[in-house]
């Protein structure tokens, strides 16, 4: 049944046609007043329509039956029966796919375009897929197209109209197809369920227009594999054998969770997916869908209402009561991080991993213990990192941070400033030993920087350029700032700087002075190698 549902209800005029009404329109009114192209070029998405009304077109304008001012074919005549059968020789459908080589060009279209119709009133070239000829086939049919004959008319029908040569384009009258909306989709489908007498919620058959993505042949499809079921009233719990489990619901829950950065509900609700055998995937990207609404409703609503995603009635009040909740940078943050792990899920050793990553590094403020909300400039920060590559951000970053720190010791300049390098270096063990407590790859690289003091900056220099990165990223900063102000109790400022030639050996004025040598005492002095991985990734040998 699902291979000729979209045949057995094909519609037979313009009125059972949903959606396109542009196109419907000027169409009709060309037939109304007897005003027709020689040449239509019709472009868009599959299953939209194009085939279907391009024979619809043919059959009106071929119908013996139909009188001037009249814009729908009897269905009774010779012609419009001949049509139906697709056995009306006058009207040739050509897969341009199947013959694109220019002798077909010339033996099925310019040949034939030389001979009168046998019956019809006008001979009609549908060319599907269009696009699919070659540049030799095109040249041959451009001057047939540009003079045809007075009893011929061209349809083209193509997904991929950036293929098309410009003369051919030039030589049509175009109409681009839209996807349809999931309105026009259920429509459509509550027809085809009633005259099949099939009992369907209108739950399911949303869920069912949703999925096909706005392609009315891949939705009819669908409810052609829901209906093989065999049963006459069809729920969700029948349905969902058929078609993949929605979580919508669940998006709205994960979403408001996100925003009170509840992050305890938000690790239980992905577990609870994943116990209840939710392909995280097909979840993460239904929340995407969401978030793209979100993003497309706070940038302009008109958007949202245009190219956003369709939900039911009670989801999208949901949703649109968390809209001005979310702010746009988060959105962007949130997207571009998704977008990314939803690739990961099947790689992973836990599945829900990279899910419960993201949340935490959302809701980053959560477990650095500060209760006041992610700032904008935090997260444009680490979005910004993520994307650092090159050399050159490193240094421009390097001037900004240097102009900022010169412009701060202006302003401050008058200000008496009692802390000092000495008192840095007193307690500066008791500080490594606390970030040790909490980050041990952070301590060995503080462990691997020069330290300086410039008023109330505290200059930290790294060799390697992947040192100064991890340091610079904001959630380390945050702890840094934290440990600082409760050891020292004071609010110093930081500046990182990258220094590939910098002696990472102990002098009198640096900060090896002020390691604990004892963890690397049995490190032999004529041991360069273990050396250099020492002082590269921070590591100490243990006896």
């Amino acid at each position: 049944m699902s291979s000729t549902l979209y045949r057995k209800y094909r519609p037979k005029n313009f009125s059972e046609v949903f959606g396109q009404n542009h196109i419907k329109v000027i169409l009709k009114n060309e037939i109304f007043n007897s005003d027709l192209a020689h040449a239509y070029l019709f472009c868009g998405p599959r299953g939209t329509g194009k085939t279907t009304i391009a024979r619809l077109l043919s059959k009106i304008i071929n119908c013996e039956n139909r009188k001037d001012k009249e814009i729908d074919a009897c269905e009774e005549c010779f012609s419009c029966k001949e049509i139906k059968n697709n056995s009306l020789v006058d009207i040739i459908e050509i897969d341009a796919a199947s013959n694109t080589g220019v002798d077909n060009v010339r033996m099925n279209i310019i040949d034939a375009s030389k001979i009168s119709p046998t019956r019809a009133k006008f001979k009609v070239f549908i060319i599907d897929e269009v696009h699919m000829l070659s540049i030799s086939s095109f040249n041959a049919l451009l001057k047939v197209m540009e003079e045809p004959p007075s009893h011929v008319l061209f349809i083209l029908c193509t997904t991929e109209i950036h293929k098309l040569p410009e003369t051919i384009i030039s030589r049509c009258e175009r109409f681009d197809f839209k996807r349809l909306s999931i309105s026009d989709i259920v429509s459509k489908l509550e027809d085809i369920a009633k005259a099949e007498n099939i009992n369907i919620s209108k739950d399911v058959l949303q869920e069912i227009a949703r999925k096909s993505e706005g392609h009315m042949r891949d939705a009819e499809s669908i409810l052609g594999q829901v209906m093989s079921l065999g049963v006459k009233n069809i729920t969700a719990q029948e349905a969902k054998l058929i078609i993949p489990r929605s979580d919508f619901r669940e998006i709205v829950n994960f979403l408001n969770a996100l925003i009170k950065k509840d992050v305890s509900s938000l690790i239980r609700i992905i577990n609870n997916l994943v116990d209840q055998g939710v392909d995280l995937k097909n979840f993460t990207e239904e929340l995407i869908e969401v978030l793209r609404k979100i993003m497309l409703s706070k940038i302009d609503n008109s958007l949202d209402l245009a190219i956003g995603l369709n939900l039911n009635k009670d989801i999208e009040l949901e949703v649109n009561s968390i809209i001005d909740k979310f702010d746009l940078k988060r959105i962007i943050f949130l997207l571009e991080k998704l977008n990314k792990i939803r690739f990961e899920f099947k790689d992973n050793f836990i599945i829900q991993m990279p899910l419960e990553i993201l949340v935490l590094e959302f809701c980053q403020d959560f477990y650095t213990g500060k209760e006041e909300t992610i700032s904008i400039k935090r997260l444009e920060q680490d979005i910004v990192l993520d994307k650092k590559k090159t050399e050159n951000i490193d240094k421009s970053k390097a001037v900004i941070d240097e102009n900022e720190t010169k412009h701060s010791k202006t302003k401050n300049s008058s200000r008496k400033n009692n802390f000092d390098f000495e008192l840095l270096k007193s307690k500066w063990n008791i500080f490594l030993e606390k970030i040790k407590s909490q980050n041990t790859s952070l301590f060995f690289i503080l462990n691997n920087s020069k330290i300086k003091l410039d008023d109330d900056v505290l200059i930290l220099t790294f060799k390697y350029k992947f040192h100064k990165d991890r340091v610079s990223s904001s959630n380390i900063q945050t702890l840094i700032h934290k440990e600082l102000k409760e050891i020292y109790n004071a609010d110093l400022r930081l500046l990182i700087e990258l220094d590939e030639s910098l002696n990472l050996e102990p002098d009198s004025g640096d900060q090896k002075d002020i390691k604990d040598n004892k963890k690397f005492e049995d490190v032999k002095e004529d041991s360069k190698n273990v050396n250099d991985v020492l002082d590269v990734f921070g590591g100490e040998v243990i006896k």
